[in-house]
């Protein structure tokens, strides 16, 4: 597509959203990078999904979908299930019952193939003077954004996740374009949608690419620590290589918590972490599990979940992964960018 043409749709879409249609404009912008994928359209499609924040945030929050029978309990020690026939609330089930539930062959190997080669250009271009495309750009919040937030946003951090080995998901507008494109094709985004009860609205701060390297070391830690646990929340957590024996995986608490367990405790690796011997006292001798996880599998858990990177000094594979946490907008945490999905 050419810039012109591009330049176009772009200004339409913008015309619809100016007059109330913000998801008809979103649709637009999607639907021309999906018959001609272009640069300037992912772009301004992901600059879109920030700005209609405006359009969403006053929203208030509808019933929560009711818990269903959580899926068995598979080989990980976690409830387990394919997407065949998942619904919200056997996801709801599954986080109110143990803590999380593992979906096994999310994503087909087409899919997972795609995602490292973008999640690698993406750190690369972050490394290049001469970025600028689709692959990478620093997203620009807009301040009548951070003006509807209950608090001052938390700064990005960009420089950190770069330094981490992963760059945010916002800031790879291609990226988020092809991935949302999988999501869409899995019914997710319904799914998250029923679960949260309201479209969902991602977090620019929290949702990442990652490539973990094999000596990372992790601490154990629920997100709500950092969000407040009175979010509604989802995390989709997608590991792109198979881990937990010779590549970093996750430590799962199999457990529902109803508490922010206290962190910096004697033992605690960081400040911001829960120690060894918290972990050990609230598993009651049974233990937090090791998942294995296959590339494309995939963890649905929301902020009370603990959990820490899994690392054993035997591993020497690096393992590539995405984070993307999600909420309603009518309990949108504060210190968070938001991008609507």
């Amino acid at each position: 597509m050419g810039s012109t043409a591009a330049d176009q749709i772009i200004a339409a879409a913008l015309e619809k959203r100016d007059a109330g249609n913000w998801d008809s404009a979103i649709e637009m912008l999607v639907d021309a990078n999906r018959a001609n994928p272009d640069p300037s359209i992912e772009v301004a499609l992901a600059d879109l999904r920030h700005i209609c924040w405006l359009d969403v945030y006053e929203q208030p929050d509808t019933t929560r979908v009711e818990p269903q029978p959580s899926p068995p309990i598979g080989p990980s020690g976690l409830p387990e299930t394919g997407f065949e026939g998942l619904n919200a609330g056997q996801v709801r089930g599954a986080i109110l019952s143990h803590g999380s539930l593992v979906v096994r062959n999310a994503l087909p190997a087409d899919h997972v193939s795609e995602l490292h080669s973008e999640i690698a250009a993406a750190i690369a271009a972050a490394a290049d003077p001469t970025r600028g495309s689709s692959v990478w750009r620093p997203m620009k919040v807009r301040p009548e954004v951070a003006a509807t937030m209950p608090g001052p946003p938390r700064p990005l951090r960009r420089s950190f996740v770069i330094e981490a080995g992963g760059v945010l998901l916002a800031d790879a507008p291609r990226a988020m374009f092809k991935l949302l494109e999988m999501f869409g094709s899995l019914g997710l985004q319904q799914l998250v949608s029923d679960y949260l009860g309201s479209r969902p609205v991602m977090s620019a701060t929290k949702s990442t690419l990652r490539t973990v390297p094999a000596d990372a070391v992790g601490g154990w830690h629920q997100d709500g620590a950092f969000l407040g646990a009175s979010v509604r929340a989802i995390n989709i957590w997608i590991a792109l290589t198979d881990c937990g024996t010779d590549a970093p995986g996750l430590d799962i608490v199999p457990q529902r918590l109803d508490h922010i367990v206290e962190t910096g405790t004697p033992g605690a690796f960081f400040d911001w972490a829960v120690s060894d011997q918290q972990v050990a006292a609230l598993t009651a001798g049974g233990g937090p599990v090791r998942p294995q996880f296959a590339a494309g599998d995939m963890v649905l858990f929301d902020e009370m979940m603990l959990h820490r990177t899994a690392t054993t000094p035997s591993m020497a594979i690096s393992r590539d992964a995405i984070e993307f946490w999600c909420f309603s907008p009518g309990s949108y945490p504060e210190l968070q960018i938001p991008v609507v999905w």
